[in-house]
């Protein structure tokens, strides 16, 4: 096992088309992104139309990249747009061992 970091970004989908590959030139190795829906302190966002839909990306990668993509968020993204980061550890199996 090895141990790397899970990032959790929630945030608007309007992002959907920025926030990956920024990820990526980041140093991560890749992402999962999904369409999410739920309720917090910034209100209700139900995805009614695709413009009101919340994403979810996850990232497994080192800390030091956990680091980057959390300082980017917030420098760039988090005055203009809902967003929420968490970070947790993760033990990654590599299944080809």
């Amino acid at each position: 096992m090895k141990k790397m970091k899970l990032v959790t970004i929630i945030t608007e989908s309007t992002l959907s088309s920025i926030l990956p590959d920024e990820i990526i030139q980041l140093g991560a190795s890749g992402y999962t992104l999904f369409e999410v829906s739920g309720s917090g302190k910034r209100g209700k966002r139900e995805g009614d139309f695709s413009l009101s839909q919340n994403i979810q990306i996850e990232v497994i990668c080192e800390e030091e990249v956990a680091n980057k993509i959390v300082e980017l968020c917030k420098s760039k993204y988090s005055k203009n747009f809902a967003m929420m980061i968490f970070i947790t550890d993760a033990d990654v199996v590599d299944l080809n061992d």
